[in-house]
């Protein structure tokens, strides 16, 4: 390749690609794909670290809103923020929180995937509520 110093062809084409080309954040494709490949090694891992990062989520969550929070409330306001369908069921001295794991768009796979959403939305709480416990049902 020649070197020149500088022409105006030169510095036209790079200014063209300075415009138009932008270092791109491969991440969201990757996991993408790799939600959609639908491997249960794979898929057991993402849900791992995805509920270690809703678990330091929630932990800097309670630091952020100290001792005098509800934390009921924080929690429907997790679940309404993350657009999540929820059902409050109140009895006695005993609330459930029963979360849906329809999804309402296959539009985006990662947006929309239980496998993203149902483990952070789990570790959000766990590091919140320590004391909840989590049900699996249909």
């Amino acid at each position: 390749m020649q070197n020149k110093t500088s022409s105006f062809a030169r510095d036209w084409q790079f200014l063209k690609i300075s415009r138009s080309w932008k270092p791109h954040d491969f991440s969201k494709d990757i996991l993408e794909k790799l939600i959609l490949e639908n491997d249960r090694y794979i898929n057991e891992k993402i849900c791992n670290i995805v509920q270690e990062l809703g678990i330091k989520e929630g932990k800097e969550i309670k630091e952020r809103l100290g001792n005098q929070i509800e934390i009921n409330t924080v929690i429907e306001g997790i679940l309404l923020i993350s657009g999540q369908d929820y059902y409050i069921k109140k009895n006695n001295d005993k609330t459930e929180i029963i979360v849906s794991k329809s999804l309402k768009s296959k539009e985006n796979p990662i947006d929309n995937s239980d496998l993203i959403s149902i483990p952070y939305l789990k570790g959000v709480i766990k590091s919140i509520m320590p004391e909840s416990h989590f049900l699996d049902s249909s």
